[in-house]
């Protein structure tokens, strides 16, 4: 119980800075809420149940444009389908039992779900809890804090806080890179995510680097297996 309560307590203290980095986003959906008509308790109430930025983000948006219900279920699927793959992929390096497959996926975020990859070789449930719920906890303070004080609490425009969220990401990335093969990879991302800006190709970047370079991954790893070094 000692054990895994001290897992649970390093799990939330390892998400303390991405707490921070997400307030402004909170912030702003509370804004983007309200200014779409949602009243405090169906802002307060989409962070409780929903719990994903980009998703209640759109959703107010769609709500105040009266959209079709069938827009909003398919907008919401494909926002939240990759939670899909994450919960498969952290099965691979946390043992869980079936009570516990049925608790992880409930609070699992994109934040969270860096942090047990980053933190896999030590990582388990109950590392992956404290995690979870210590965004959660942030995520629906800091909606509530939008809620009561609104754009009086801080000053979007001149505040210049699109850039925390990136880079608290970017130095999260850093500490996940251990082997040669990792740095060939994010450098060949970095490469390629330069020339498709320098291209002008926008949104499209995010795409193509995510398809391009894992492809690279896999086979500079399936060349190294059949080296004769390797071997």
């Amino acid at each position: 119980m000692k054990t895994r309560f001290s897992s649970f307590r390093r799990g939330f203290a390892s998400v303390l800075s991405l707490c921070v980095a997400g307030a402004p986003v909170a912030l702003a959906y509370a804004a983007v809420a309200r200014n779409a008509g949602l009243n405090p308790l169906q802002i307060q109430l989409m962070s409780l149940t929903i719990y994903s930025a980009a998703t209640q983000i759109a959703l107010a948006q769609l709500l105040s444009a009266d959209a079709a219900v069938w827009t909003v279920i398919i907008t919401i699927v494909v926002l939240n389908l990759h939670y899909l793959l994450y919960g498969l992929t952290l099965t691979k390096y946390i043992k869980l039992s079936r009570f516990e497959r049925f608790l992880a996926p409930l609070l699992l975020t994109d934040s969270v779900y860096a942090v047990a990859i980053a933190e896999r070789e030590h990582g388990n449930f109950a590392f992956l809890l404290g995690a979870e719920v210590g965004l959660f906890f942030s995520w629906n303070l800091f909606t509530a804090l939008g809620i009561l004080f609104g754009n009086g609490l801080i000053d979007f425009q001149s505040a210049h806080l699109d850039f925390v969220a990136p880079l608290t990401f970017f130095v999260l990335l850093i500490s996940m890179l251990r082997t040669r093969l990792d740095f060939t990879v994010a450098i060949f991302a970095a490469v390629i995510a330069g020339l498709c800006h320098i291209a002008g190709l926008g949104s499209m970047t995010v795409i193509i680097v995510a398809i391009v370079a894992p492809m690279l991954g896999i086979w500079v790893s399936e060349l190294q297996k059949r080296s004769p070094t390797a071997s």
